[in-house]
């Protein structure tokens, strides 16, 4: 044989192995899964932010549901230093 059909068949033969190998999910990440420093869309802004027309809630960690930890009042600036998206 020559070479460029020992290639080829060596080729074919390790691509019909690599095909019988079981594929595995890697399966999904635990709930809630934070992704810190990024953006739900494309018009987050960080700085300075006022509560307008209702109390924000504040949690110990991001994807807390245990309660709120505090609020901050109705009328009151408060500067966002950073993002978080929980899912």
């Amino acid at each position: 044989m020559n070479l460029r059909r020992q290639f080829s068949l060596a080729l074919t033969v390790s691509l019909l192995r690599a095909a019988a190998l079981p594929l595995q999910a890697q399966g999904l990440p635990a709930l809630p899964y934070i992704i810190y420093g990024a953006c739900q869309l494309e018009c987050c802004r960080l700085g300075e932010w006022s509560t307008s027309f209702s109390p924000v809630p504040i949690h110990t960690r991001p994807g807390d549901r245990a309660g709120t930890h505090d609020t901050i009042p109705v009328r009151t600036s408060f500067a966002a230093d950073s993002t978080v998206v929980v899912v």
